[in-house]
């Protein structure tokens, strides 16, 4: 069986969103990059609803994958081209909606990209109480922006969910590796709450239990959610001090990891592109090799039909003189059989005329 380390406080939330497994991640941005750094297949295309965050595409150009903006009307058509016209994969192909503002998107979306076998990834941003109610999600993965739930602000974390245990288990390896690890793909280990887990899981059991979500007020306009202060703000304490610093490293920690997460990817693109041009110079070095046998096949080919048709001309020659000669003496015979017939003609005695002849000339 995969191993796989889960933490109480993510086993709890897992269950309270109806998942099998849930990683700790410092945002939802390093959560999506881990998704789609730890794929079975690099992902190609990235499809997305209309008026998605712009982040997504972001983090889809640093794995090498372009979005589309798809409608829930045309993915069946847009899916069915990706497979018939560009030959990819399922595993090539990632389907990613965003359900924001207390709502969650058209679920139809999801489940005509999981008919077509692709994996997909729905992130809940602001949503977190209509994504409990809707039950078991048919994402490949779900992520959960816990910034923007007022239950956990100050957690600085964002939760990876999925029922895949060999996923999550690859996720974990290449992304949340241990201290003794060395093949991963980064360190996207959360910082602040993250690391006092008798606090996370506190706050994750208080939040979850019945009547734990609070819904957030809504936002004036042109004013952001994570940003939104009180008209009165409350006189600074101790506990607000130590949870801004560790806001302000995990900040600085999400950034580095992103730094170094784009630095890999864009080394991988160009260990990718040194491979496929030695690759293309062996399969031009290849061809011309290939042509010049051919050529050199050819060449004996003509020759050996030049040395076959010269042969066939003599052997047709040869033949040709042995028939005349066959024919002559064909001729001669028969003018000798001929003289042979003439004779021994007889008369109608029974005697040669040429005998009856010499008899009466004595």
């Amino acid at each position: 069986m995969t191993d796989l380390t889960l933490l109480p406080s993510a086993l709890r939330f897992a269950s309270f969103l109806d998942r099998e497994y849930c990683l700790w991640m410092p945002s939802p941005s390093v959560a999506l990059l881990s998704t789609l750094l730890t794929g079975k297949g690099r992902p190609k295309r990235l499809l997305v609803p209309e008026n998605a965050p712009a982040f997504i595409s972001n983090i889809g150009l640093i794995t090498g994958a372009s979005a589309i903006n798809v409608g829930p009307s045309d993915i069946d058509q847009v899916l069915e081209d990706l497979r018939r016209t560009e030959g990819l994969s399922p595993e090539q192909v990632w389907g990613v909606i965003t359900h924001r503002g207390g709502k969650l998107s058209p679920t139809d979306w999801l489940s005509k990209c999981a008919a077509f076998g692709i994996p997909t990834i729905e992130l809940s941003v602001g949503s977190l109480s209509a994504l409990a109610r809707w039950g078991n999600s048919p994402a490949t993965f779900t992520i959960v922006d816990l910034d923007a739930e007022r239950s956990f602000a100050g957690a600085h974390v964002a939760a990876l969910l999925t029922d895949d245990r060999a996923r999550a288990a690859r996720v974990q390896r290449l992304c949340l590796p241990g201290p003794e690890a060395k093949d991963y793909v980064f360190e996207a280990w959360p910082r602040g709450l993250a690391h006092d887990e008798p606090a996370l899981a506190s706050l994750v059991e208080s939040a979850t239990a019945p009547g734990g979500m609070k819904r957030s007020p809504p936002p004036a306009p042109g004013d952001s959610p994570r940003r939104r202060e009180s008209p009165k703000a409350a006189p600074a304490s101790a506990d607000d001090d130590r949870w801004r610093a560790r806001l302000a490293e995990a900040e600085a920690r999400h950034a580095e990891a992103l730094g170094a997460a784009a630095a890999h990817a864009s080394s991988l693109q160009s260990q990718l592109d040194q491979q496929r041009s030695v690759v293309e110079a062996r399969h031009a070095e290849a061809l011309g090799a290939a042509a010049a046998q051919a050529s050199s096949l050819q060449s004996e080919l003509d020759q050996q039909r030049s040395v076959v048709e010269a042969r066939h001309a003599e052997v047709l020659g040869a033949a040709a003189a042995q028939a005349s000669s066959l024919q002559s003496q064909l001729d001669q015979q028969r003018s000798v059989a001929e003289e042979w017939q003439r004779r021994l003609r007889v008369t109608e005695s029974g005697v040669p005329a040429d005998l009856l002849r010499q008899k009466g000339e004595f």
